[in-house]
């Protein structure tokens, strides 16, 4: 294609804090013991190893996931923050879906369904 489809962004509940977007920070890649954090003192973003291999877009609802918690602490709010950043990045909504099932582990079933069911139902409810 030419150029990505136009989704339109979903709409997002009041911020709950007010941080900078880490868009600027080092990102590296080491040891930990979640996926990835953003390390705000040191302005840096920590992928764990384990991920290496993940595919690109899995990799993108990650990053976009913990740009996210700039403006968001609720996870799901962040995962519907990385869908707009994906949208706008280019993906279309099944590819995000599918990002977020993947890289989640089933622990994680509550958020996976939450995004899933706006994706579909274009609708949201706090």
């Amino acid at each position: 294609m030419d150029k990505p489809l136009d989704y339109p962004l979903k709409k997002l509940p009041p911020a709950e804090r007010n941080r900078p977007v880490p868009s600027d920070f080092k990102i590296i890649w080491g040891d930990n013991p979640n996926k990835c954090s953003v390390i705000w003192p040191r302005k840096v973003i920590l992928f764990d190893r384990s991920l290496e291999e993940y595919r690109l877009p899995e990799l993108y609802f990650i990053l976009y996931h913990e740009y996210s918690h700039a403006v968001y602490k609720t996870e799901r709010f962040c995962d519907l923050k990385a869908y707009n950043y994906m949208i706008l990045k280019g993906y279309n909504p099944e590819q995000i879906g599918m990002s977020l099932i993947d890289s989640l582990s089933d622990e994680q079933n509550g958020r996976k369904r939450f995004l899933v069911k706006v994706i579909t139902n274009d609708k949201f409810n706090a």
